[in-house]
């Protein structure tokens, strides 16, 4: 297991935190999914509604990513306007000739407003996971979807979408940001490969959300696979179990 280290640079948290490789395999058919929510001392992980308040450049980890998976009240507060700094493209497309990772927005109904700055965002591609009755005809044209079905619980049944995803897209590691909601649908239904929770040093006060809603009826173990410590943000990185919960 990796020790806990005072990281100069960020870089240098991410390549502690990733030292080990997660022991189980990678999914046969859909993206290795690793989700990541920013938490404050006190369990928020948000300040006034918003996520930006706890966030410091220490905990994004977008770039070595094929996407990036949020769900649409995620994007209405948040902007997602661009997924990485002027620079980070230059370097991402240096090296990979795709200047951002895809945009992946989870809306089983596809309610999303044309004017979102996700909408206008240069040189990101937009794919929307919902369900296929919704209406998508609002959407801008550039925007991509995959429609699926429902589950047996009447919501969005995820992983035929993903194995979509993979199969049209190419996404073969996918970085999920929430919110709390989306997390534990992954969570619950077995799809959540990697959890990355990043502790702010601040305390939040106050009432608030979360970092996983209804991630299941019962309590799962585990495994702690690396942690790091850089500028005040602590890093803690775990596999999960594959088996959705019962």
């Amino acid at each position: 297991m990796n020790s806990v280290i005072d990281a100069n640079f960020p870089d240098e948290a991410w390549t502690a935190l990733w030292a080990q490789a997660d022991p189980s395999s990678p999914p046969p058919d859909r993206p290795t999914i690793t989700g990541m929510m920013v938490s404050s001392i006190d369990g928020h992980v948000t300040e006034e509604g918003r996520v930006s308040s706890l966030t410091g450049p220490p905990d994004q980890r977008r770039a070595a990513h094929d996407g990036v998976m949020v769900g649409a009240s995620t994007v209405r507060i948040e902007g997602y306007d661009s997924l990485l700094t002027a620079e980070q493209q230059v370097q991402r497309k240096s090296l990979t000739g795709i200047a951002q990772p895809a945009l992946c927005i989870v809306s089983a109904s596809a309610r999303l407003e044309s004017s979102l700055p996700v909408f206008r965002a240069k040189d990101l591609e937009v794919i929307v996971l919902t369900k296929k009755e919704s209406p998508t005809g609002e959407l801008p044209r550039d925007v991509q979807v995959i429609g699926g079905d429902s589950d047996a619980a009447g919501a969005l049944d995820l992983h035929p979408l993903l194995v979509e995803l993979r199969a049209r897209h190419g996404i073969d590691r996918l970085l999920c940001e929430g919110g709390p909601t989306l997390l534990g649908s992954l969570i619950r239904n077995g799809l959540l490969d990697e959890l990355v929770i990043v502790f702010s040093p601040r305390i939040s006060g106050g009432d608030g959300p979360r970092a996983i809603i209804e991630g299941g009826p019962h309590p799962r173990a585990t495994s702690l696979l690396g942690h790091a410590v850089v500028d005040g943000f602590v890093f803690l990185r775990y596999g999960l179990p594959r088996e959705a919960a019962t």
